[in-house]
């Protein structure tokens, strides 16, 4: 998963949540699925009188997470929790036939799964909603809510690529932040060397 920074501009501070109990899921309703936290920042401003984006997350059809509103800022996404959760919006429209991308099922799920382990929910069922759940919306779309079940499941038990380095072969890797992160297990059982964790957080591979 890759989270991408925004540097979005507010017209205001709306406060700290003083509790974060899940993650709300969304969808911009824009058939074109061309919506990004810039362009959701500027409707919320201009069309809404918001301070800004309402979300704290959306995903691009690529995967890819952009940053909205301050993870720990009140949200503006579904009155009656606002207070409480987060809220996440997928760009795109997912009624009809249309359907959200694989690469954004893969980065909701780890997404969830990032902020349960921070936030301590445990990857409980209810820890992961869809706005209809807290409100009388058809949002997120049928076809976006009906595979939340599916999301929590791809969220518990975690979800890789697979890069392939010259010369040493192919590793299962994880995106957070523009990093990538391939276990050092894997690297050293390529590498036929052994690992030595006793100077934790430093590591040793060495070869016997």
């Amino acid at each position: 998963m890759t989270i991408r920074d925004t540097q979005l501009k507010f017209k205001g501070d709306p406060g700290l949540r003083r509790s974060t109990l899940g993650l709300v899921v969304h969808h911009s309703a824009n058939a074109s699925a061309t919506d990004t936290a810039k362009s959701i920042n500027e409707y919320h401003q201009n069309n809404n009188g918001w301070i800004g984006i309402g979300y704290h997350f959306v995903i691009l059809p690529d995967g890819t997470v952009e940053r909205g509103r301050p993870q720990h800022w009140i949200g503006a996404h579904c009155p009656g929790v606002n207070s409480t959760h987060i809220g996440v919006c997928l760009s795109g429209c997912f009624t009809g036939h249309r359907q959200p991308t694989q690469a954004q099922l893969e980065a909701l799920a780890e997404l969830w799964a990032l902020l349960s382990d921070r936030y301590g929910w445990s990857k409980r069922d209810e820890s992961l909603s869809g706005h209809r759940d807290h409100y009388a919306t058809e949002c997120p779309g049928p076809n976006l809510y009906d595979k939340l079940p599916e999301i929590r499941k791809m969220g518990r038990e975690g979800t890789t690529s697979i890069v392939d380095i010259e010369g040493l072969g192919k590793f299962s890797y994880k995106m957070i932040d523009d990093k990538s992160y391939i276990s050092v297990r894997d690297l050293a059982a390529t590498m036929t060397m052994s690992i030595d964790t006793t100077g934790w957080p430093h590591i040793r591979l060495f070869r016997e």
